[in-house]
């Protein structure tokens, strides 16, 4: 296919186990034409003899890099300098990046920098530099798990949810998904005034590229959902609406009042738009404008000022509430 995507995977095998490069290959795959294939490590250090048996049937280059007087970062040099050779060369359009250490977030910063879509791959452990350094982040941990378990064992499609561990107990970074509801709401909300929405609402596709973009880690299954439109249907106050093989979203402003944590997220993203303070009659208008259902009653109060005060995190003074410390959450 001529527009198919140029893609080029660089694994780093001093920090990957070689379990996860059938995932690698199979995720990758979805992205476009895979043109180089190279990984990098010792290959005369005894504990990468377990990725050896797997390379030569996956036709992989392997890049030896010797480790010099102990030296932990050889590796790294020669990943980045082989990355840089491929990129001026002009013949790939993205790059996956397989590597959990964040020495590797300037590299991605750079590639991306130059118009490069970078794929980030890593273990559970991998440092959050190098997850936000990246276009899209996945987490190996995870593609793994949803290889395993997208088949019962009478060979029907199961959903992916079923029996899968909540990621954030796991250690995961990932976005909560209050903060990605709102996300939604701002997206879809900016599509209306803008008159770029279907008569049945947005397109989840356009919402899904978008939420990745906003996100890099953003995999639905990292919160247990094998499609988009099932984790969408896990939150509350939207709407989906099926037509034939599409599915379009519409915020439910008739959903259940707003509660107390979702509207702590909503001030503190507020207050951080606007340096850590905002008048408190403005303050209303926006959580109203985001929130068409929000009355400070069906929290118990009658006041947002009250709401405010009594939760310890904000100082409200001639009508303004600030952030207490000027600290932004």
């Amino acid at each position: 296919m001529e527009n198919e995507k140029r893609v080029a995977i660089l694994i780093d095998s001093d920090n990957i186990s070689p379990k996860y490069l059938r995932s690698v290959l199979s995720e990758v795959a979805g992205y476009g034409r895979i043109t180089y294939k190279r990984i990098y490590g010792d290959w005369s250090a005894q504990n990468l003899s377990s990725w050896r048996k797997l390379l030569l049937d996956a036709g992989f280059l392997q890049i030896q890099q010797s480790r010099y007087a102990g030296s932990k970062n050889s590796t790294d040099a020669a990943m980045i300098i082989d990355a840089m050779d491929i990129l001026y060369g002009g013949a790939v359009d993205a790059f996956c990046l397989v590597t959990s250490d964040s020495d590797f977030s300037r590299l991605a910063i750079r590639l991306r920098e130059s118009g490069m879509e970078v794929i980030g791959m890593g273990e559970e452990k991998t440092p959050s530099s190098f997850v936000a350094s990246c276009t899209i982040f996945k987490y190996l941990d995870v593609l793994t798990t949803d290889e395993n378990e997208t088949t019962s064992d009478d060979g029907d499609s199961v959903d992916a949810s079923v029996n899968k561990p909540e990621i954030d107990d796991a250690g995961y970074m990932i976005t909560d998904k209050k903060e990605i509801m709102l996300a939604i709401r701002e997206f879809v909300q900016s599509a209306y005034a803008s008159n770029m929405v279907d008569k049945q609402g947005v397109n989840i596709a356009t919402l899904g590229s978008h939420l990745q973009k906003r996100f890099p880690e953003f995999d639905v299954r990292n919160y247990g959902f094998s499609k988009l439109s099932t984790f969408l249907e896990s939150l509350h106050g939207v709407n989906l609406v099926y037509d034939g093989l599409k599915v379009f979203l519409t915020l439910d402003d008739k959903a259940a009042p707003v509660d107390k944590n979702y509207l702590l997220t909503l001030v503190n993203k507020i207050l951080k738009e606007n340096n850590g303070q905002i008048k408190l009659s403005e303050l209303n208008k926006r959580i109203v404008k985001e929130c068409p259902n929000f009355d400070i009653q069906n929290l118990g109060y009658s006041k947002l000022s009250a709401f405010l005060s009594d939760e310890g995190a904000f100082d409200i003074k001639w009508g303004t509430v600030r952030v207490r410390n000027r600290d932004v959450q």
